[in-house]
């Protein structure tokens, strides 16, 4: 079981990406507007949809990108669910 990453580490990893990488350079390979970048570094996470070219694009940059920085779906925990089947 993976811990989650703290929201503003989270936050400060995707700045730090784009601003690395270049938020123009960001937004021309996920072929999105400034906007959606810089909504990206404001909330603190990448869009699911980004997951493969990103990591493309930061293993071009030298940079480790973590799965944590997107907005996967996560299945609920075996706990979770066994607790909502007794309501």
């Amino acid at each position: 079981m993976s811990v989650p990453m703290n929201p503003e580490l989270r936050k400060f990893k995707v700045a730090e990406i784009c601003d690395t990488v270049g938020r123009k350079v960001v937004a021309h390979r996920m072929n999105v507007g400034a906007a959606a970048v810089s909504n990206a570094v404001s909330d603190g996470i990448f869009p699911a949809r980004w997951y493969r070219e990103m990591n493309n694009l930061c293993r071009e940059h030298g940079l480790l990108c973590s799965d944590e920085l997107f907005n996967f779906v996560v299945a609920p925990s075996e706990k979770e669910t066994s607790s909502q089947g007794a309501a």
